[in-house]
């Protein structure tokens, strides 16, 4: 995600962040701009979105369609950020659509990624179900289910 956000910076694409918990998306964004200060951010919202009506849900999509962004980061978590941004791909209008999972906590220094060699090892997902059990084990567990069972069939 950093590294597409410099690229987005050195061609002057728009860029709009959207979910993350409240605040974060702007520190992950000043830590950006230390290093890519030309990055050209369009809207920024962490809506909840359990709590918000159809009506609310439909104003979400206008607000990321009005500011023609080029690049959409969605942090909704999975496979929440993956169902909404295929619901809604065709109504944004944004040329790139990415889910991005907790890359803004990342950044924003306020999740601890796992140390270089567990990220090389491809174990990052076991480091953080360790790290935050509590609130990763029903989300890994169900995203397994997925897999194992495939789309479509409950």
């Amino acid at each position: 995600m950093p590294a597409l956000c410099h690229r987005a910076a050195e061609f002057g694409q728009r860029v709009y962040f959207l979910g993350g918990a409240e605040g974060v998306a702007e520190e992950a964004i000043r830590k950006l701009h230390e290093t890519a200060p030309d990055l050209n951010v369009v809207g920024i919202d962490a809506p909840h979105f359990g709590k918000l009506t159809p009506t609310g849900r439909e104003e979400v999509v206008q607000k990321v369609r009005a500011a023609k962004a080029d690049l959409l980061f969605v942090a909704l978590g999975q496979p929440k950020g993956e169902l909404w941004l295929a619901e809604n791909l065709e109504k944004l209008g944004v040329p790139v659509s990415i889910q991005i999972g907790a890359s803004l906590d990342f950044l924003a220094g306020r999740v601890k990624r796992a140390p270089i060699w567990v990220q090389r090892i491809g174990m990052e997902w076991f480091w953080r179900l360790a790290s935050e059990p509590g609130r990763l084990f029903k989300r890994y567990l169900s995203n397994a289910i997925f897999l194992i069972r495939g789309p479509g069939r409950d």
